[in-house]
């Protein structure tokens, strides 16, 4: 298992009940895919070095390719804050910015640098506040690994929300806001 192989081996399952299809087949386009979105009937995926944008009501058709910048390799997670997606790249800690206005028209020229945080992750958002977990791409972790909050998304500001270092991957939100759930690879959490 290679997360950053090119092979174009990646596809995507969709589950309705206990019923499985291959939504996305292993066309070449997807290597290792990794995050998804739904926006508007579409679907964001990251891959290896760019993202895919397929229309849900005909994904047979040929998706949109959101190529990032050289060296941004780990394309990893997404979350939406009204129309602005931020997806992280976990090998740099970059976190970029796209406006997704009109999913179907992307401007790949609006991938925008945001901010950086070691290993940036997994992410979610509610409100105005963006919870990004780190995890150190070379599989040793540091006192920079740990999970942090961006308070204002009109103006962020990186904090860690505590300092026990680990290898944070995913997180998610409690409906109402008013818990954290994260996945540590350190002690298996």
């Amino acid at each position: 298992f290679n997360p950053l192989n090119t092979e174009g081996k990646g596809y995507i399952l969709e589950f309705t009940d206990t019923v499985s299809r291959v939504l996305i087949p292993a066309d070449g386009t997807l290597s290792a895919p990794k995050g998804l979105l739904v926006k508007d009937d579409y679907l964001f995926i990251a891959d290896v070095g760019k993202m895919a944008v397929y229309n849900l009501a005909a994904p047979n058709e040929k998706p949109k390719i959101v190529p990032f910048p050289e060296g941004e390799l780990f394309v990893n997670d997404m979350a939406l804050h009204g129309n602005t997606l931020y997806v992280t790249v976990t090998n740099t800690g970059s976190i970029y910015s796209l406006d997704v206005t009109r999913p179907y028209a992307i401007d790949t020229a609006s991938l925008k640098p945001y901010v950086t945080i070691p290993g940036a992750n997994g992410i979610a958002i509610r409100g105005d506040t963006m919870y990004v977990a780190s995890y150190p791409p070379d599989g040793v972790t540091t006192p920079d690994n740990a999970i942090y909050c961006i308070e204002n998304i009109s103006a962020p500001v990186a904090t860690k929300l505590f300092d026990r270092p680990g290898q944070y991957d995913g997180l998610a939100l409690s409906a109402d806001g008013g818990r954290l759930y994260f996945t540590n690879w350190v002690d298996s959490e």
